[in-house]
């Protein structure tokens, strides 16, 4: 079982090569990057909004303290992302990389924006699985995590690099390493490698915020006990294709919403 369908895939694969095919190297380098980063406030602010669903939206709240924690806590990713991208062009994808954006991201927690391995075991509220022990973290899972992802971005194909990030995404909040702020991290850590390859990022409305907890759920649920039983032993179990369905169908959104603003129309497709 393939992580996502082909006709999806090729779908999303026709609208990359339609925007590199009507854009000059200077048009995407200023315009295309200029549209871009609208989609990438918004998934920032819906990153945000994902773990804070209460805090409500920071145009209909009045002047008070909730609505300053909004807006730091979206400066915050902003910050985590930007730092990211930044490092990640210089020196790859390694355990500091991890560190550094979730430290960012919560700098009240983390002296020094760079964050530490959590020492304790945790729960994921509303989650069938636990995630790893605190001894595995450093010493079994985010090496061969590192690994498997650092493999994953050699193959310089745009749809490859795309799995990679989701992969990226997944398995970061399965191993939930940091005491909180995993999900942000899992996040600006998939949307740096997406944006690396000048994919537009996924955006996941908070209104969305359980058909996404359950389907990251689901994926983790599967990977865990499916994959490891010897059950599924090659391609995807269910729930890991339906959690890189999700987010592709995200990137596909957002493809159109770059198109849409670039004024160039779909009809190719």
């Amino acid at each position: 079982m393939r992580h996502v369908e082909n006709g999806l895939l090729s779908e999303i694969r026709n609208k990359l090569g339609y925007l590199d095919r009507h854009l000059s190297p200077e048009m995407i380098l200023k315009e295309r990057k200029i549209f871009q980063s609208k989609i990438l406030k918004s998934a920032q602010y819906q990153s945000f909004k994902i773990e804070h669903p209460n805090l409500g939206t920071s145009y209909s709240i009045p002047r008070n303290d909730k609505k300053n924690s909004i807006r730091i806590g979206i400066q915050n990713i902003e910050s985590a992302f930007k730092w990211g991208k930044n490092y990640f062009q210089m020196n790859g994808l390694d355990e500091n990389l991890l560190r550094g954006i979730s430290g960012r991201i919560l700098p009240d927690i983390y002296p020094g924006n760079t964050a530490f391995f959590r020492s304790s075991g945790t729960r994921i509220v509303g989650a069938r699985t636990t995630p790893p022990d605190p001894y595995k973290i450093r010493e079994v899972e985010i090496p061969l995590f590192l690994d498997s992802l650092n493999r994953k971005l050699k193959d310089p194909d745009k749809i490859a690099q795309m799995m990679a990030a989701f992969y990226a995404h997944l398995h970061l909040v399965r191993i939930h390493p940091f005491v909180d702020g995993n999900g942000r991290t899992s996040r600006a850590l998939q949307d740096i490698i997406l944006d690396h390859n000048i994919i537009p990022l996924p955006i996941i409305d908070a209104g969305e915020r359980y058909t996404y907890f359950d389907a990251l759920d689901e994926a983790v649920y599967d990977w865990k006990h499916l994959r490891h039983s010897g059950e599924i032993t090659h391609g995807s179990t269910a729930g890991e294709k339906n959690f890189y369905t999700f987010m592709a169908g995200k990137v596909n959104s957002s493809l159109d919403k770059v198109i849409c603003l670039m004024g160039k129309g779909s009809s190719e497709f």
